[in-house]
């Protein structure tokens, strides 16, 4: 896994579409199998983490919502330091993690939660 991520140039290379997004699949199959399965030891601590489980309802959002709050914060800070050095970068990358999350609560409690709420009263 870390020889196909260590360059973002390889994701259409030659062996990323032979045999590279293959490997991948398997990997993450292979952890779901592991974290389905895991009944006992330090894995099973790991994936029962209230915390980690916590992350894992925000989820959805965040996967669909990052690059556009990432992006808009980026450019927000751009243009207020428009000539800066790492740290104001960072600090953009930082506010956008935490709005991403700030959003991904707030869309998991007033819109994802109830849908789902609705949707297990028509169980058959």
């Amino acid at each position: 896994m870390i020889a196909l991520t260590v360059s973002g140039s390889l994701a259409m290379s030659t062996v990323m579409v032979t045999i590279g997004y293959s490997w991948i699949a398997l990997f993450y199959a292979s952890c779901l199998l592991l974290a389905v399965t895991a009944t006992k030891g330090p894995l099973y601590r790991v994936l029962t983490n209230p915390r980690l489980m916590a992350l894992g309802t925000l989820a959805y959002f965040t996967y669909l919502a990052h690059l556009p709050i990432v992006e808009a914060c980026r450019r927000a800070v751009g243009l207020r330091f428009p000539t800066s050095t790492l740290v104001a970068p960072l600090g953009a990358y930082a506010i956008a993690v935490a709005l991403t999350l700030l959003l991904a609560k707030l869309s998991w409690r007033f819109f994802e939660q109830p849908l789902l709420r609705r949707g297990h009263v028509y169980r058959y």
